[in-house]
């Protein structure tokens, strides 16, 4: 296991880049802050690398498109769900195609609903 394996993994874990959170710890590069983890950091140390990496966290959260960024990086998209959905919306233009009636276009447009939601 590397030295201050549980700081890599806030960082990783983090919505930010490593040189977001090296600039914000006080290094001059995301390599500066690598090089300073490679030697195991005093209690102290660790202390305030895991504050300040969760207190920016917190704070830039509300910050859109990390949010949006932080919350794609936790979504784990089986590859089953996806073949299920382009199974659903094949379905979907082939009863469009196949459609002539107002009951058949309400019930289309009722699937096209259900797959939505679901994306």
């Amino acid at each position: 296991m590397k030295p201050n394996q549980d700081i890599r993994e806030l960082i990783k874990k983090s919505p930010f880049k490593s040189y977001e959170v090296a600039k914000a710890l006080g290094y001059s590069s995301g390599s500066a802050l690598s090089t300073k983890l490679q030697t195991e950091l005093s209690d102290d140390e660790r202390q305030y690398f895991i504050q300040k990496i969760r207190s920016m966290s917190d704070d830039d959260l509300n910050d859109d498109w990390r949010r949006r960024r932080y919350i794609n990086q936790e979504v784990k998209i089986e590859p089953t769900y996806i073949s299920e959905i382009l199974r659903k919306i094949n379905q979907l233009r082939a009863d469009v195609d196949a459609a002539s009636t107002k009951e058949d276009f309400i019930r289309v447009a009722k699937l096209a609903e259900q797959i939505s939601g679901e994306i």
